[in-house]
């Protein structure tokens, strides 16, 4: 299984840009999060985890995203 994000991305939705599309999110915003130069937000964290299939154990859900807004 491929360990950075960029790996996932290509993974599952081939391009940045189709991943971008998909999350509902400007493609160079997703660049500059995937690049390190813009860090995401935790409802944007949840957002990508969804559509990549990562999963986010349910403790660590309850106690750092339980106050962020459900996307996607």
């Amino acid at each position: 299984m491929t360990k950075t994000l960029l790996g996932r991305i290509v993974e599952n939705y081939r391009t940045i840009r189709a991943f971008a599309a998909a999350l509902g999110m400007n493609e160079q915003k997703v660049r500059r999060i995937v690049g390190g130069a813009q860090e995401p937000t935790a409802s944007e964290i949840l957002a990508m985890a969804r559509l990549l299939h990562v999963e986010i154990p349910e403790d660590m859900r309850n106690l750092f995203f339980a106050d962020c807004p459900q996307k996607v």
